[in-house]
């Protein structure tokens, strides 16, 4: 076999695989302006083995008193992911629950609370009232379960290890095919709407009961999204910049 044939045989495996997505996902996060790990390694807060993220982005201040990571599950597949999503339900996010948090990001949001949540809404985009994320003729598999519980512990681990920072975690999955927010009308007509991005509220057991928000992002809209997500970091740390200023100094 010729060196150019061998090298077409290693391309067509290559793009069959989810590499293609994990590297673009990376590149945009870098454009972005963030630092960027692959085959992150983190700590499964629920078996204390370690396990790997597909993606890990974050920013950190100067001080190393603020840091905003976003946990990447990237799904390479042929199949589309549908939201479940219930607008008459959920009408906006649950403050606490927008992301995993260290605790002392969860001890200064208190009189923040409100600039907390319409920041991460001006930037990432208000609730649809997602509610569960599926992939659609999937059969058996669940992959999205998978990528979901992936993202949500790798968020929980990575702020948990910044115990001295005020520490925010996103959730994340980065996805090759269509997305579709799954809803119902007046009468309760099926309505499937193809959008670039959706978000759902993803909760599990360990410990104690977790839950955040959970972004799903279509490959194309990805430039967009890891900028919308660079801006969302620097409005929290203008945000908490007393908070980040009180912690640096040694206070708690």
């Amino acid at each position: 076999m010729s060196d150019n044939a061998l090298e077409e045989k290693l391309k067509s495996w290559f793009n069959s695989t989810g590499f293609p997505l994990e590297i673009e996902s990376a590149r945009a996060f870098l454009r972005a302006r963030f630092a960027v790990e692959h085959s992150a390694v983190y700590i499964d807060p629920e078996t204390s083995k370690g396990r790997e993220i597909d993606l890990l982005a974050y920013k950190r201040d100067p001080t190393g008193c603020f840091a905003a990571f976003f946990a990447v599950e990237c799904k390479a597949s042929d199949k589309p992911w549908v939201v479940l999503t219930n607008r008459h339900q959920y009408t906006r996010f649950g403050a606490l629950w927008i992301a995993t948090m260290s605790q002392k990001a969860r001890n200064a949001i208190g009189p923040r609370i409100k600039d907390y949540l319409l920041a991460y809404e001006d930037h990432l985009g208000p609730s649809v009232g997602g509610y569960a994320l599926k992939q659609a003729f999937a059969g058996q598999s669940d992959q999205a379960y998978t990528a979901s519980i992936g993202a949500l512990k790798a968020a929980a681990s990575v702020v948990k290890d910044e115990d001295s920072a005020l520490a925010f975690g996103f959730p994340t999955i980065v996805v090759s095919t269509p997305i579709y927010e799954y809803s119902e009308g007046p009468e309760g007509e099926q309505r499937f709407a193809e959008v670039p991005h959706s978000s759902f509220e993803f909760s599990a057991y360990w410990e104690h009961y977790n839950r955040a928000v959970v972004r799903i992002v279509s490959k194309d809209h990805l430039p967009e999204y890891a900028r919308h997500c660079r801006e969302l970091a620097e409005r929290y740390e203008q945000v908490f910049a007393e908070d980040i200023k009180r912690v640096a100094g040694g206070g708690t």
